[in-house]
């Protein structure tokens, strides 16, 4: 072949390798593209979801918010740069369905499903290589994702609060309970004792707990002497150690953690079932993290959670998590023994006030909101099918 044959091939042959790598970087780019706006899609409706069940409380209240939360979203797509205009959000009892975007009662409804799509993403290289989509060359396509989160239950190994109410129903049992009187006999905004005064008869406990049949599963029928020491009468089987409702750690400064739910290291998860770890001491020092709690929500002015909910700014921090127990008696005053002070279910308070003294005869109050406990909502939450028998985590399961 002569030299300039050669040149001629050698021109042809570069050229058309050219054009090849150009339509095939060409068409590598609008690959990129896609996988990029999918991932996009795909973290906003991941955000969403989370962001949705969290919201979800039974009511149809709880269904606006948890809209509201998915549609003011601020993730973007296009390198943040412009809004998701086609979303859709659906409501479901299971993670499997059925989903309806406007179901006519939300109870039970612990999990939502979000869509979302964009309708016209553009295509610059593959119409020039005729790349077709149902015989038509494709301009432009469709990038969607879908998440799905919910309200699960968790293994219980959370930080709750230190600190544990009674009972006012005289179930022993977390399913006799949850059958009988889920609501642990407590009533939705009244306040109850979490930190006992050292005695109760001589300084009243909160509003909730101020009658003879509170204070006798609180302590046991001890009556005992009105200084405050606890001694009791041993011979009524009474709790000479006057239990003040603090729990799971000797630790003060361990307690202000889980109050804060700061410890990474949950050393004494409460299980349902079980009898209260229960601690002695005052432990005032703990008054700490709950007045930093309180003040770390975006409303402290709230008087009350209804107050609190109707004001719609809340971030949730003043909404606590406390395991309830049984007490030392039944409501008639005999002892419980086995059965004595076993966790029967968890319960949400409300902190109504951010001054929480350290004397002995103090108490610490807060108002019960409801007995289904999501971790990080500042609701109560649906509970699912075993409300009320554990503490609920918002997990994304699809």
């Amino acid at each position: 072949m002569k030299r300039s044959q050669q040149r001629g091939f050698v021109l042809v042959t570069t050229a058309l390798s050219i054009a090849v790598l150009i339509g095939v970087s060409g068409l590598a780019i609008d690959i990129g593209r896609l996988y990029i706006a999918r991932s996009e899609a795909q973290a906003f409706a991941d955000a969403a979801a989370i962001s949705a069940a969290l919201q979800l409380d039974g009511t149809a209240e709880g269904r606006t918010a948890a809209l509201a939360a998915v549609f003011g979203s601020r993730n973007r797509w296009n390198w943040d740069t412009e809004n998701f205009s086609s979303i859709a959000v659906e409501f479901g009892a299971t993670s499997t369905g059925p989903w309806d975007a406007n179901p006519s009662s939300m109870a039970g409804r612990a999990y939502v499903r979000v869509n979302a799509r964009i309708p016209s993403l553009r295509l610059y290289f593959a119409p020039a290589l005729n790349v077709r989509n149902g015989g038509q060359v494709a301009e432009t396509t469709v990038v969607g994702a879908t998440a799905i989160a919910g309200q699960v239950l968790s293994g219980n190994t959370v930080p709750v609060l230190p600190l544990s109410p009674i009972s006012h129903a005289d179930e022993v049992t977390p399913l006799a309970m949850h059958n009988n009187n889920p609501d642990f006999g407590l009533v939705a905004g009244t306040s109850y004792t979490l930190k006992w005064p050292g005695d109760p008869y001589r300084d009243a406990p909160c509003p909730g707990d101020q009658n003879s049949t509170w204070l006798r599963k609180q302590d046991g029928d001890s009556q005992g002497n009105s200084n405050g020491n606890g001694n009791g009468n041993q011979g009524g089987g009474g709790n000479s150690n006057r239990w003040r409702g603090f729990t799971l750690t000797n630790s003060t400064q361990d307690m202000r953690e889980y109050i804060l739910g700061t410890d990474l290291n949950f050393d004494f998860p409460v299980t349902l079932g079980q009898q209260i770890h229960e601690t002695g001491g005052n432990h005032g020092g703990a008054r700490f993290g709950m007045e930093d709690r309180f003040n770390e929500d975006s409303n402290t002015t709230a008087r009350s959670y209804a107050e609190y909910k109707a004001a719609g700014n809340g971030n949730g921090r003043r909404l606590v998590i406390a395991a309830i127990n049984t007490g030392l008696t039944d409501s008639a005053g005999n002892s419980l023994g086995a059965n004595a002070q076993v966790a029967v279910g968890y319960g949400v308070f409300f902190l109504n006030e951010n001054n929480f003294d350290t004397s002995d005869h103090a108490s610490w109050c807060a108002e019960y909101v409801g007995n289904m406990p999501v971790v990080g909502s500042n609701k109560p939450g649906v509970g699912g099918s075993a409300g009320g028998q554990g503490l609920y985590v918002v997990r994304l399961v699809q």
